[in-house]
């Protein structure tokens, strides 16, 4: 109940950010779900075929009302909450369900005793319900790959601790169709088992080996042979830096990460550059190379004195070991997001020191999990309203990551679009300052130049960004679309032509291309050419108003022409 209570004014929200690529935008949901599993999502390496397709299960009950999928979310974020405090009472007092002796009984009925796991469980559970930093995982609807690999991990590893590895195996698959992360799941069983059991049950580790080998070949067949994904400087800086320097660098983020757990205050939807400053020196790295060294010598010692301590500590450095940059670059520095999972062990090492002092200072403890679990709460709520639209959430980016050129540029655009030039210069100049070779940055200067009437130097913007885009740029068709469209416009066609027919090679379904191209024609007295463009650029995008009326208008003159040559 806490946990949907929290997030239910994430309901009326819109869709936001991602949402458009993934959603909106994704024909495959609406068409064609089940050949996710066989092939790719567009020209993405991501593969996450089950989170797709509830998306489709979302669309085919509610189209594209972003209050379908949120409630999803909500109930989503509610059962991981479920599963991970019966998770923890498993690890933690595996014989909870057996009956207790009359002493105890008659203590937990007057309220003096917990089982041992119990109020650890308790406390993990509330404080994973209300933390905010799960509000882009909740709040965002592509959020859900996070929501459904902790659903499957948590009960995949709650079906190996209660002995049904075949159901924990296919827990640990469904979980891999969600997201890859999922991967870390191959470390958890034996580490709960290391701390919290006295056998080792290799037969179930392998059996777990081999569903991962299943989805790899699932994967292989979908997207090929598995390569590094595609990492932009600017949403991750250090991607491409030397081992050393990223693996330094990424632990810094590391400890980013625990500062917005412990204290989150300031949490942003997007770090791109350069809203974490990226560090080329030993100095500024030094105190997180150091603490993270401390951490993990206090870890290895917990491990006899604490066992239970060293698995909330394992579960925490599992959670992030793929997702951190340390063993791989990704395709980001930090998402609040990918903080889902490994929370969970950072919520049980807090469960675990509440239940420790519970038993010494109950009114003390109540009072301080009470507060605790009030404030983080109230944080979610407000926190979630960042999440109503895009400029809502544009707005608090730049609050919150004031040297992020991306948030500016993205606040900027979009002010562009509804027509507020002046406060649009403010932010994308703000963002050229932070990044001037940023091409979708320089894309959205030529848009707003034209639109202010300054064709030239709209140009001069229009075509840098088209210089310095490279084609594995999701945006790269827009961009070389957009530049085409200035060069139709100040009557450079040739070019214009050019580009449009190099995008409509290699993208044959980039409506828009089809549309300029018809516009084009038109200026070249072209009505055959145009007639054809527009009706391919209706037909992959119907709702294209613009293109409509210059189709009623072409068939118009055309008739026109036809009755007036019968008359003559």
């Amino acid at each position: 109940m806490v946990s949907a209570a929290v997030y239910v004014n994430c309901l009326p929200n819109e869709f936001t950010q991602d949402d458009a690529y993934y959603i909106v935008r994704n024909e495959q949901i609406r068409d064609a779900p089940w050949s996710l599993f066989v092939q790719p999502y567009l020209d993405s390496p991501v593969y996450r075929p089950l989170t797709m397709l509830t998306y489709a299960v979302d669309f085919s009950i509610g189209g594209l009302d972003p209050r379908g999928f949120h409630l999803v979310n909500l109930l989503l974020h509610a059962a991981a909450t479920l599963l991970l405090y019966a998770l923890i009472r498993e690890l933690l007092d595996p014989a909870h369900g057996a009956p207790m002796r009359g002493g105890e009984e008659q203590a937990r009925r007057q309220g003096h005793d917990w089982s041992p796991g119990q109020g650890a469980a308790f406390a993990a559970a509330l404080l994973f319900a209300v933390h905010p930093i799960h509000t882009e995982a909740v709040a965002a609807a592509v959020g859900r790959a996070e929501l459904l690999t902790a659903i499957f991990l948590f009960a995949a590893w709650l079906l190996h601790l209660r002995w049904r590895a075949w159901a924990a195996a296919l827990g640990f698959l469904l979980a891999l169709l969600c997201k890859e992360s999922a991967a870390v799941f191959l470390a958890l069983p034996p580490l709960g088992d290391l701390t919290c059991r006295e056998r080792r049950r290799w037969a179930a580790y392998a059996l777990y080996g081999g569903a991962f080998l299943l989805y790899a070949a699932l994967r292989w067949v979908a997207l090929g042979a598995p390569v590094l994904g595609y990492s932009p400087f600017l949403d991750n800086p250090i991607a491409d830096l030397p081992l050393s320097w990223r693996v330094l660098n990424a632990l810094a983020v590391a400890w980013r990460y625990l500062g917005l757990q412990l204290f989150p205050a300031r949490l942003s939807a997007d770090y791109s550059f350069n809203a974490i400053p990226v560090a080329r020196s030993l100095a500024p790295l030094l105190p997180a190379l150091l603490g993270t060294l401390a951490l993990l010598g206090l870890w290895a010692w917990s491990y006899r004195r604490a066992p239970h301590a060293f698995l909330a500590g394992a579960m925490y450095l599992a959670g992030f070991a793929l997702t951190s940059n340390v063993l791989l670059p990704l395709p980001t520095i930090l998402g609040e997001r990918l903080a889902y999972v490994p929370s969970a062990g950072l919520c049980l090492l807090a469960g675990l020191g509440w239940a420790w002092f519970v038993e010494r200072r109950r009114v003390a403890a109540i009072a301080i999990l009470t507060m605790a679990s009030v404030a983080l709460a109230a944080r979610t709520v407000v926190r979630n309203r960042d999440w109503r639209d895009d400029l809502t959430l544009f707005t608090a980016a730049v609050a919150a990551t004031p040297e992020n050129a991306k948030a500016h540029h993205n606040l900027g655009a979009l002010l562009s679009g509804r027509g507020d030039l002046d406060r649009a210069r403010a932010e994308l100049d703000a963002a050229y300052r932070i990044y001037p070779e940023y091409p979708d940055l320089l894309s959205s200067l030529g848009v707003l130049y034209f639109r202010m009437g300054d064709k030239a130097r709209a140009v001069s913007f229009l075509s840098e960004a088209v210089r310095l885009c490279d084609p594995s740029n999701p945006n790269y068709d827009d961009l070389v679309i957009n530049y085409a469209a200035m060069l139709v416009d100040v009557g450079r066609h040739e070019e214009a032509l050019s580009l449009l027919d190099r995008v409509i090679a290699t993208s044959p379904r980039a409506a828009r291309a089809y549309f300029i191209r018809a516009l084009l024609h038109l200026q070249r007295s072209e009505r055959g050419g145009a007639l054809a463009d527009l009706q391919t650029a209706l037909r992959l995008d119907p709702d294209n108003r613009r293109a409509q009326e210059t189709l009623a208008s072409l068939m118009e003159a055309r008739s026109e022409g036809e009755n007036g040559g019968g008359e003559q």
